[in-house]
């Protein structure tokens, strides 16, 4: 009952919860206190803080793991020393969650100790350890991570990576590009997100390559990747890759151009896929406010005939709401839009926007 009570307290998540979830920290009920813990977590409740740290020396691993929890959630500098320690506890979910509460508070003291929890044998302990390096972008762990790149385990070489991609240093992209032709397709896909992230022109010629994996996760990675290196040289297949059989490498390949800033977006709002019209349309809009992409939109779009027009101030609202767009000048005052200077311009922007809509509509 009391359990549930605490559950319910967190739901409301209001500060208002915080003095009775408090008590409960030290209620008789392991479980109870350990629900408590997890909902001050959610609340976020500075307040909770010593008592919580306190319950990190519980005699319930469940209850100290989830005081490790709260803490990472509430981001306290001052459980760090007490959370360097639970990185030894005797249980490996609790050393699991002290390491991710470290990443999140990106405690930069504690990077020798969850170091050493890259060699534990627990496989969850090694993996938020890896993904805390990440998260706090410790360079000195580079070294270790790049070790672990060879490593004969495919979910160490990808964790490994996906740590490195995090951390953005350019010393392990011959490494990396060295994993887009590992046998693992989660390694690969893993080591072509760290490279996008990167930004290594250097890796682009392979990551082309790999838009055309036999596995969809790869293809995907590899897209994204070259969108955030913005290589023009990928154009071409990336055009290819809209024919892809997954939809969501469609997508992203869409988001890819967007990113390289193409023209081949724009003839992408007749598509015959909904979800690529759809990227296309969002991708435009967001650049509406870039005068390079304005002119060939509007060719494009005015060359259209036969569409069923909305309402002006519809359809702005509408563009407005979808994606959080909003340009002053197109609401003017009815005698400014009249005005003989301001009449023309503002009609074709009218026919624009109209356009554009009907297209995200489709």
């Amino acid at each position: 009952m009391r359990s549930r009570a605490a559950d319910t307290l967190g739901e409301i998540q209001s500060e208002t919860a915080v003095p009775l979830l408090i008590k409960l920290l030290e209620d008789e009920d392991s479980y109870v206190r350990s629900r408590a813990a997890d909902t001050l977590g959610k609340i976020q409740s500075e307040t909770a803080v010593p008592l919580l740290i306190k319950l990190l020396e519980d005699e319930d691993s469940y209850v100290r793991s989830s005081a490790a929890y709260a803490l990472g959630e509430i981001q306290s500098e001052a459980a760090i020393p007490h959370l360097i320690q639970q990185l030894e506890d005797e249980n490996p979910n609790v050393r699991s969650r002290a390491a991710d509460a470290l990443g999140k508070i990106k405690s930069e003291t504690a990077v020798p100790n969850l170091i050493k929890l890259l060699e534990d044998e627990d496989y969850s302990v090694f993996y938020r350890a890896a993904d805390a390096l990440g998260k706090i972008q410790s360079e000195t762990a580079v070294p270790l991570l790049i070790k672990l790149l060879e490593n004969e385990d495919s979910s160490m070489r990808s964790r490994a990576a996906d740590a490195l991609r995090q951390i953005k240093s350019e010393k392990v992209v011959p490494l990396l590009i060295k994993q887009l032709e590992d046998e693992d397709s989660y390694v690969r896909s893993s080591a072509a997100y760290a490279l996008g992230e990167i930004k290594s022109e250097t890796a682009v010629p392979l990551l082309i390559k790999l838009l055309e994996d036999e596995n969809y996760s790869v293809r995907y990675g590899a897209a994204d990747a070259l969108g955030k290196i913005k290589s023009e040289a990928a154009v071409p297949n990336l055009i290819k890759l809209l024919e892809d059989e997954d939809s969501s490498v469609r997508s992203r390949a869409v988001d890819a151009l967007g990113k390289i800033k193409s023209e081949a977006v724009i003839p992408l709002l007749e598509h015959e896929d909904d979800s690529v019209r759809s990227r296309a349309t969002s991708i435009i809009l967001s650049q509406i406010g870039e005068p390079q992409i304005l002119p060939d939109v509007k060719k494009f779009l005015l060359k259209l005939q036969d569409l069923d027009l909305l309402d002006l101030l519809d359809t702005i609202s509408s563009i407005q709401e979808c994606f959080q767009y909003y340009d002053p000048t197109l609401i003017q005052s009815e005698a400014t839009i009249n005005a003989p200077e301001n009449k023309n311009n503002f009609m074709e922007q009218k026919r624009f926007y109209e356009l554009l809509w009907h297209h995200l509509m489709m």
